[in-house]
């Protein structure tokens, strides 16, 4: 019962850091390129591989 809940937590919760490291970007340009990029791509690796689980039929069927 509270495993479907803790995935989907954990799922939510992974997207919503890659989603602040990609909203962090312009903030963190004004200090340093390279911290900016490294949030930039590290931010969008997280979240091209959360939604691969999520859309990848017979992952998705073993995460959920």
């Amino acid at each position: 019962m509270f495993e479907y809940l803790i995935v989907r937590l954990s799922v939510l919760l992974t997207f919503g850091v890659g989603t602040l490291l990609v909203v962090l970007y312009p903030m963190l340009k004004k200090e340093s390129k390279i911290f900016a990029w490294i949030s930039l791509l590290a931010g969008a690796f997280i979240m091209i591989i959360v939604l691969y689980f999520l859309v990848d039929p017979l992952m998705s069927k073993q995460i959920f």
